[in-house]
C-alpha cells in the first residue's frame, strides 16, 4: 500500500520495509526519522517518492530487482534525502532528480542500476556530512560539498567524479588517480567556484558543452597529472595559485582549448621534480585558446615559474 505522514513520524528502532505488488507512493512526511529502511518491491516503478525527502538513520537497503524511485518524478521542488549508516542495492534505484545529505557513519555510494549491472549514480547536489564515503560507482552531480571531518574516497577502481557546478572541499578529497570532470553549461551555471581545500585533483577536465568561468577559490589547488580546459571554459586562478603536476618522472600535461586567465597575484607553478626526462608540458591551441597573464603593476603582477627542487 502507499504511505503518507501529514505529522511527525520517528521511528527509533526496527526496521519500515516497502514490499508491495503495485507501485507504492510514499510521503515520508514533512517531518521524520526513520531507523532503518528495506525495499523489496520488484514493480516498476516500484516504491516512489515525490513530495517529501526522506531521513534514514540506520541504513538503506533495496533487495534484488527492488525498485525505488527517490524523486525522478517529482514535479514540485528537487527533494533531500539524509541517509546515515550503510547503503545497499541490488536493484534499481533512481535518483537523478534528488539531493542527498550523506550524514554519519562510513558509506559506499552504490550504482542507480545493481542488476544490469551499471556503473554510475547520479543526482543534484551531494553534501558528505561526516565519516568517509567512498565511491562505488562513477558519480555524477551538480554540486558536491564534502564538509570538514568528512572524507570522500574515489575508490581503489578509481571511479570517476563529474560535477556541473561547485565543488566545496572543505574536508578530505582522495582522488586514487582518478579524472574530475567539470562538465556544466551556462544555464546550470555559468560561475562556478572550486574550492579544493587541503587536497589533491590527478586529472581535470573543465568540458562545459556552453560558456562557463570557473574560478579557484582555495589559496593552492593542486592537479597531480593532466588538466584540459576546453574551447567553452575559462579557468580564472582568482589571485591563487594553481601547481601542475608533482615529484615523478613522468609527464604532466596542461591543454588549453579554452582560456587560461593568470591574473595579479596569480602564479602557475609547474612541479617538475623527479623529472630528468619528463617534465610539465603547456599546450594552447585551438580557434578559442587564450593565455591571459595579465598583472596590474609591479606589486602585483601574474606569474608563470616552477616548484623549487
Amino acid at each position: 500500500a502507499s504511505w503518507t505522514n501529514n505529522g511527525t513520524l520517528t521511528l527509533t528502532g526496527g526496521t519500515y520495509t516497502f514490499n508491495g505488488a503495485a507501485t507504492q507512493n510514499i510521503n515520508p512526511g514533512a517531518t521524520n526519522t526513520y531507523n532503518a529502511v528495506s525495499i523489496s518491491n520488484t514493480t516498476n516503478p516500484g516504491v516512489v517518492l515525490a513530495t517529501n525527502g526522506i531521513n534514514v538513520a540506520a541504513g538503506l537497503a533495496l533487495a534484488a530487482n527492488a525498485r525505488a524511485d527517490m524523486g525522478g518524478n517529482a514535479t514540485g521542488a528537487t527533494l533531500t534525502h539524509t541517509i546515515s549508516a550503510a547503503i545497499t542495492n541490488a536493484g534499481y534505484w533512481t535518483t537523478s532528480n534528488c539531493n542527498f545529505v550523506f550524514n554519519t557513519g562510513n558509506q559506499t555510494i552504490p550504482p542507480n542500476d545493481a542488476v544490469t549491472p551499471g556503473t554510475s549514480f547520479t543526482s543534484r547536489s551531494i553534501t558528505c556530512i561526516t565519516a568517509t564515503k567512498t565511491l562505488g560507482a562513477h558519480l555524477t552531480c551538480e554540486n558536491l560539498t564534502i564538509n570538514s571531518g568528512a572524507a570522500l574516497a574515489a575508490s581503489a577502481t578509481p571511479f570517476n567524479v563529474n560535477v556541473s557546478g561547485n565543488w566545496t572541499n572543505n574536508g578530505t578529497f582522495t582522488n586514487s588517480s582518478n579524472t574530475v570532470t567539470f562538465n556544466g553549461s551556462t544555464a546550470i551555471n555559468p560561475n562556478v567556484t572550486i574550492t579544493a581545500g587541503a587536497s589533491t585533483f590527478y586529472n581535470v577536465s573543465f568540458s562545459p558543452s556552453s560558456a562557463v568561468s570557473y574560478s579557484l577559490a582555495t589559496a593552492s589547488t593542486s592537479i597531480t597529472n593532466n588538466t584540459t580546459i576546453g574551447s567553452n571554459a575559462t579557468l580564472n586562478l582568482n589571485t591563487n595559485s594553481l601547481t601542475i603536476g608533482r615529484n615523478a618522472n613522468v609527464t604532466k600535461t596542461i591543454t588549453v582549448n579554452g582560456t587560461l586567465y593568470i591574473n595579479e597575484n596569480s602564479r602557475l607553478l609547474f612541479d617538475n621534480r623527479g623529472g630528468a626526462t619528463a617534465q610539465c608540458q603547456m599546450t594552447v591551441t585551438g580557434s578559442s585558446a587564450l593565455l591571459r597573464i595579465v598583472g596590474t603593476n609591479n606589486a602585483n603582477v601574474a606569474t608563470i615559474s616552477r616548484v623549487a627542487a
